[in-house]
């Protein structure tokens, strides 16, 4: 449903932003109509994006390369954040990739220690769909391999904020 709304919505704005619909007085500036047509084609590229992701998981699910190995929990945000970060290997390979939290309720203890998981892999190798302990959780993203240099910048960032962490006495 979300992708449906934010693609009508973006292309009213970008109708608006284009002259098709007309408003009551004097024609809209060209800046604010260039400003305007910008943030309906943001939309319409999200509408595009969440559609895509959708239809990978499907796909994914549906007759994509199974996997199974461990889950476990790199990351629980404040409760504030909506979504956790979880860590999914097997013997080969890491995944990194981004849950909502309402997903994982009563797995959060569990996956401190790692439980048993199945993962559904694209084309591109990227996972679409995980299940975690038969539980079928909603992914935020498509989880990417950890490794190179999205390993490297994440391991370089946690270190600065452990010694930003440890400079303020916190």
């Amino acid at each position: 449903m979300l992708p449906v709304i934010l693609f009508v919505i973006g292309a009213a704005i970008m109708a608006l932003a284009l002259g098709y619909i007309p408003l009551d007085g004097e024609p809209i500036p060209l800046a604010l109509r260039i400003f305007i047509g910008a943030i309906g084609a943001i939309l319409l590229l999200a509408a595009y994006s969440v559609m895509r992701f959708r239809m990978k998981r499907r796909a994914a699910y549906a007759g994509g390369r199974e996997t199974r190995g461990t889950a476990r929990l790199r990351h629980l945000p404040g409760e504030d954040d909506s979504a956790a970060h979880v860590m999914f290997a097997n013997n080969h390979t890491e995944w990194l990739m981004s849950i909502e939290r309402g997903s994982l309720k009563g797995l959060e203890d569990k996956l401190q220690d790692g439980v048993k998981a199945t993962a559904y892999l694209g084309e591109d190798d990227r996972i679409y769909g995980l299940d975690i302990e038969g539980r079928r959780t909603k992914l935020s993203g498509p989880g990417y391999a950890f490794e190179g240099k999205l390993k490297e910048r994440i391991e370089r960032a946690e270190q600065r904020f452990r010694g930003g962490a440890g400079k303020r006495g916190g």
